[in-house]
């Protein structure tokens, strides 16, 4: 079964291993929107129902880079 945009924490652990050298503080909702859907595993909508989705697949991405919790670093542009 694959990836739904509701496994944010599997999606989040797939993502940060592929891209090392992303840095959190640059990315938008709609670069990690991209990212997301392009994952081998996803087979949901492209389009996010819920912005706190996105927000949640940053904020365990900034854990697992970071090693801290997401209001210590600064939050997804959601330009």
């Amino acid at each position: 079964m694959g990836l739904k945009w509701t496994d944010y924490a599997e999606i989040a652990e797939e993502l940060a291993p592929l891209y090392p050298d992303m840095d959190l503080a640059d990315i938008d909702y709609e670069d990690l929107t991209k990212k997301i859907v392009a994952l081998p595993d996803f087979e949901d909508s492209e389009k996010c129902p819920d912005e706190n989705l996105l927000d949640a697949v940053y904020s365990v991405m900034t854990e697992l880079v970071y090693g801290k919790e997401t209001d210590e670093v600064s939050s997804i542009d959601q330009d």
